[in-house]
């Protein structure tokens, strides 16, 4: 996922040391999933999530993608689990059926 985003010049900053950062927390409650194939992926829509705002430890190595800038829509696009061609709840689905470890993805509060 990293890679695809530097791919689409998304600003990103690696923390050098653990952090505590207030942030919008996203937990995916419930979503729909189409009955056929598109582009070989069922579409997921009607995506509901529950909002926190919470202060988070983020660990070093962890990136902070700051939203005031130019690649600003496409993380919208791609990032927010509500939206129709998000990553994260195809993501969140295919880590909830292998049982990986799951990706963190907050906000800051703003």
């Amino acid at each position: 996922m990293i890679d695809l985003l530097k791919l689409n010049k998304v600003e990103m900053i690696q923390l050098k040391k653990d952090t505590l950062i207030e942030v919008e927390k996203y937990k995916i409650a419930d979503y729909k999933t189409g009955t056929s194939a598109y582009e070989g992926h069922y579409q997921h829509f009607n995506t509901t999530v529950h909002k926190s705002i919470e202060i988070i430890a983020f660990k070093k190595g962890d990136f902070f993608i700051p939203t005031q800038q130019f690649a600003v829509k496409y993380l919208l696009e791609t990032l927010e689990p509500e939206a129709p061609d998000s990553f994260l709840i195809g993501i969140f689905l295919m880590l909830y059926y292998n049982k990986k470890k799951a990706i963190r993805l907050m906000y800051l509060k703003t």
